[in-house]
């Protein structure tokens, strides 16, 4: 139960892991809790004991976890791109016959994504596109417009891919920070995250960040 609790709530379960949590407090804290969800017959010695367990055994997996992430992290390289829109089409045929004769319109420097969903299409491209490839569509094909993001845009090492946990520490990042992810995006090494124009700058500077501390952290 407590170890349930703790693995839905990510930052107190990295607290603890940090040893920077009274474990006494936190027990109280839970007891009460677990009162209230109408759970009897737990005392808090129970509940702590729960946690120092709970602290040791993180303790000993926490440092094996993190050390591959914070060393992908490290490298990694980032940059953000303004003046990006999303288009969301049904997931018909007839769609992809047209964006396929835009594909070859497009330069090397040019944002164009394309992720196909169970419920749509996904399609990222710099704005000042978006009109041209609105009008080639049908309106019973378009399911959505947003304008006025932005890309965050990280690129990591190709070992990205087998390790688990990089792009959580990303993601904890602008939660901190709170930043909404409108979209996410993974392609080979690079890590696309869209956000609104007005948060682009925090979104930059918390996963920035991240990418320092690992690199002060990895030396």
């Amino acid at each position: 139960m407590v170890r349930a609790r703790l693995s839905s709530d990510p930052v107190l379960d990295e607290a603890i892991g940090q040893g920077v949590v009274n474990l006494s407090a936190l027990a109280r804290r839970l007891r009460a809790e677990f009162a209230r969800q109408g759970v009897r017959g737990v005392s808090e010695d129970a509940v702590k004991a729960s946690l120092v367990r709970y602290r040791r055994d993180a303790g000993k997996t926490r440092a094996d976890l993190e050390s591959p992430v914070k060393r992908i992290i490290a490298l990694g390289q980032i940059q953000l791109r303004d003046d990006i829109a999303s288009l969301v089409l049904q997931p018909f045929a007839e769609a992809f016959q047209v964006l396929s004769r835009h594909v070859d319109r497009v330069s090397a420097a040019d944002t164009f994504h394309v992720v196909r969903g169970i419920g749509g299409i996904l399609v990222v491209v710099d704005e000042r596109r978006l009109g041209g490839l609105l009008s080639a569509f049908p309106k019973s094909l378009v399911k959505g417009v947003q304008r006025d993001l932005a890309a965050v845009i990280i690129r990591s090492p190709e070992e990205v891919a087998e390790t688990p946990g990089v792009v959580y520490y990303y993601f904890r990042s602008l939660f901190l920070a709170r930043v909404n992810i409108v979209q996410e995006l993974s392609c080979y090494t690079d890590t696309i995250i869209l956000v609104s124009r007005g948060d682009a700058l925090r979104a930059y500077e918390a996963v920035k960040e991240v990418i320092e501390e690992c690199r002060r952290e990895v030396g």
